[in-house]
């Protein structure tokens, strides 16, 4: 069987899984290094059917997983993939059918607590992540997580539905580049002390906000499309003070960016057309410093 092949495969062997449906009844913990290679998203799939997440890396061990999807079956609430040490690689992978317990709707009602379970992957701690060309769906509270200190490298995703699509939380940092975040309630949230490089995503279709920040959050959020939202294309709360440039917020429901609390910041070369408040709004005590932007219609 493959748990069989597994446990006695040497430390750094390469698993290669055929096309077809591979079922193990609990979690697959990774002490020591090993590659599993499917024949592809559509056709290799590896599937739980117990308690808690498909594959959980610790350890120091390192981790690369492509072409294949990874699924959870059950209705206990767990993530899919947990990385709280070591290295992991993911290259055209698909991780779909995390539970959760609740579905936060807005960013006002996220909060910077570990966040529940129901994301398809969460990586914290001391790994060293990179996240290539990968598919999230089907996860009830997102996507991707990244917790504590982690500084992931995230490139061509594609997250639906959830919570949120990706979230940054705790002290974390690293860059989201040229993914797509649709359908969420938030696209991207970004908490606590995080500080992520948010460049050229499309963050269209989210039943609240494209990208919301809260909390003490900063970071660069530059070139993305937050467009066609229920309600801001950014949203800037409590004291958050993130660097927005060249961003597209246009015929989102309320306006395309929106600024709230003590938050502040700078807005540059941003474009906000169509919202239906406006272009930019900025409400209780916040403070931006905005520069060239383009708010029209």
């Amino acid at each position: 069987t493959f748990l069989e092949v597994l446990a006695e495969a040497p430390p750094g062997a390469t698993i290669e899984l055929g096309a077809g449906l591979y079922r193990i009844p609990a979690t697959i913990n990774f002490r020591r290094h090993a590659f599993l290679i499917g024949a592809g998203s559509t056709r290799t799939r590896l599937e739980s059917t117990g308690p808690g997440p498909v594959l959980r890396l610790a350890e120091s061990a390192a981790l690369a997983l492509r072409d294949l999807t990874i699924a959870v079956v059950n209705d206990a609430p767990g993530n899919v993939i947990e990385a709280t040490d070591g290295a992991l690689i993911m290259e055209r992978v698909r991780v779909t059918g995390a539970r959760g317990r609740r579905n936060t709707s807005s960013p006002d009602a996220a909060d910077d607590a570990s966040p529940e379970p129901g994301y398809g992957l969460v990586v914290g701690g001391a790994v060293w992540a990179t996240i290539t060309s990968c598919q999230f769906d089907g996860n009830e509270a997102g996507g991707i997580c990244v917790r504590d200190a982690c500084a992931p490298t995230i490139v061509d995703v594609q997250t639906e539905g959830g919570t949120a699509g990706v979230v940054f939380s705790g002290q974390s940092a690293g860059a989201l580049t040229r993914s797509r975040c649709i359908g969420s309630a938030i696209g991207i949230l970004v908490l606590d002390r995080a500080r992520p490089v948010l460049d050229a995503n499309t963050c269209r279709a989210n039943t609240h906000t494209g990208i919301a920040y809260r909390l003490l959050a900063t970071g660069l959020a530059r070139a993305n499309d937050c467009s066609d939202n229920g309600s801001a294309g950014i949203w800037v709360g409590d004291a958050a003070t993130p660097t927005l440039e060249s961003n597209q917020c246009r015929g989102n429901r309320t306006a395309g960016i929106v600024y709230r609390r003590a938050s502040g910041g700078i807005a540059v070369g941003n474009t906000c057309t169509g919202g239906a408040t406006a272009g930019i709004w900025i409400g209780e005590g916040a403070c931006p410093e905005l520069e060239s932007n383009r708010c029209e219609a």
